[in-house]
């Protein structure tokens, strides 16, 4: 929950503030803004995630949810092949799945399952031949599209 606060502190200001500020002096200008939470998964807290779609909701906004598609279930193997993948759980499956029917949420594939291959790479995919990473990805959105109902 901490590593959010600040995500939903910058969310807060800039959808209570704005509503709030003095118009400017000059021509106005639009200002693009995209909205992303990252690291959505199996681990990450699925109670924070309905606030956050409930309110983007409320204010007819969407977001980018940056989607893990599995989790591990031990610790890090250092590139070994892993055997204990736990994809999304249903509650998860069904707040992502209603979300991109409304609209309120986009889904971007975000990796395997953000483990790092070897403890040298910040990266699940720097140290593994372009096959390897590819066939990860695939697996990726493939269960993604299965789990949400993505045509």
């Amino acid at each position: 929950m901490r590593r959010h606060v600040p995500l939903l502190l910058a969310t807060a200001f800039l959808l209570l503030g704005c509503e709030h500020a003095a118009p400017l002096p000059g021509p106005k200008k639009v200002i693009g803004v995209a909205f992303r939470l990252d690291d959505v998964g199996a681990a990450s807290s699925t109670s924070l995630e309905r606030r956050v779609v409930a309110d983007f909701e409320e204010r007819g906004l969407s977001l980018t949810f940056a989607v893990i598609p599995f989790v591990t279930a031990g610790p890090p193997l250092l590139g070994a092949p892993r055997t204990d993948l736990i994809a999304l759980l249903p509650d998860k499956r069904d707040l992502l799945a209603a979300g991109l029917r409304s609209g309120t949420i986009d889904i971007a594939l975000h990796g395997f399952t953000h483990e790092e291959a070897r403890l040298a790479h910040a990266s699940e995919f720097v140290p593994l031949p372009y096959d390897a990473q590819r066939e990860k990805l695939e697996l990726g959105n493939e269960m993604l599209k299965e789990h949400l109902g993505i045509v």
